[in-house]
């Protein structure tokens, strides 16, 4: 008898381990386990499409697919996919957070409504890469750059950015100056 428990707790524990390695390995997959690089440079300006949107973070995935149609359906050309954060969530209403989700274009396009278009001049940025999902990314960004322009006595101008990679890497950007 005690061999038949011996073996179904060495089951159990096998189980457990195997169980452990999987969340293990997600965890490392989202880039929990990775820090960002910190980089200031000047950036070219450059013009993008958009939804903007008010409400919770919650709700990028469903103005993705809201921005991915309206895309299709004007025949936009777009690059990379990029958002506008213009609150900062420490200091704003989750159902008040104001931000813009698009895509990159290579030159002016003509849009019809709902999507808007823009051009953002070049400035100077503190960024963070960092090879992770979006949400463990801003886990990580932001704090990192808050540290740093806080360090190196610069000022944060205007909203954050992000732009996310092909490869997973996710670049977050702040405006800066001294």
């Amino acid at each position: 008898m005690a061999s038949k428990s011996k073996k179904i707790l060495l089951w159990v524990l096998g189980f457990l381990g195997i169980v452990m390695l999987f969340i293990l390995l997600a965890a490392w997959q989202t880039g929990i386990f990775s820090s960002p690089k910190i980089s200031m440079e000047e950036r070219a300006g450059f013009h993008y499409v958009y939804l903007e949107r008010t409400g919770p973070y919650s709700e990028i995935a469903k103005a993705q697919e809201a921005l991915k149609k309206a895309i299709k359906d004007q025949n936009i050309k777009t690059l990379i996919p990029c958002g506008l954060y213009l609150d900062n969530p420490a200091n704003v209403k989750q159902n008040e957070l104001r931000w813009r989700i698009g895509y990159t274009v290579k030159d002016s396009v003509q849009v019809a409504k709902p999507l808007k278009f823009e051009t953002v001049p070049a400035r100077l940025y503190v960024i963070a890469s960092i090879k992770a999902h979006p949400a463990v990314a801003a886990l990580k960004n932001y704090p990192a750059m808050k540290k740093w322009v806080d360090e190196n006595q610069y000022v944060i101008i205007g909203p954050a950015m992000e732009f996310y990679l092909k490869d997973g890497t996710v670049e977050s950007m702040f405006p800066v100056r001294k």
